[in-house]
């Protein structure tokens, strides 16, 4: 199914939505997989205004974002999606208390076909996915990780489209 997902990935229709209007929607379907991983989820929604976007591939990023984000802690933890404003941008943070990323696999986890996961568990494509439907977006996707302390994702998107 990513692979189809994966040749679907141009964004196409842009609506004004609030980015935390989307994660609202989407967490009730995801509390289940978290709290069956004895995993908190904190939601600490900033003051943000609508922006241009595709609903349904946004929502895909988040989901995947959250999925690996529960996966990375299987011993439970806390998950933490934050929104702000940072200039002209809406940043959303999503946090896990899990095992970090090894700084070796870094500048692959964005590379099409890339996973840690054991076979059959993953295809590689997520984040790959991920990274481009925020560049078509205009925004931009980081990772910050300390081995044994979790990670961080942080995407930016312009609340204008130039």
């Amino acid at each position: 199914e990513q692979l189809l997902d994966f040749s679907r990935t141009t964004v196409t229709e842009r609506t004004p939505k609030n980015p935390n209007k989307i994660i609202d929607h989407l967490l009730p379907l995801l509390d289940y997989q978290a709290s069956k991983n004895n995993i908190t989820i904190s939601k600490k929604s900033g003051n943000v205004p609508e922006i241009p976007v595709d609903e349904n591939k946004l929502g895909q990023v988040f989901v995947n974002l959250i999925l690996n984000a529960i996966q990375a802690m299987p011993g439970g933890g806390t998950l933490t999606i934050e929104t702000a404003l940072e200039q002209d941008f809406c940043v959303i943070y999503i946090k896990d208390t899990g095992a970090g990323i090894p700084e070796s696999v870094m500048p692959y986890i964005f590379d099409p076909f890339f996973t840690t996961k054991e076979v059959g568990e993953g295809t590689g494509l997520g984040l790959s996915i991920s990274k481009s439907i925020i560049e078509q977006h205009g925004g931009a996707i980081a990772v910050e990780s300390i081995e044994g302390a979790g990670a961080t994702f942080k995407i930016k998107l312009p609340i204008i489209v130039g």
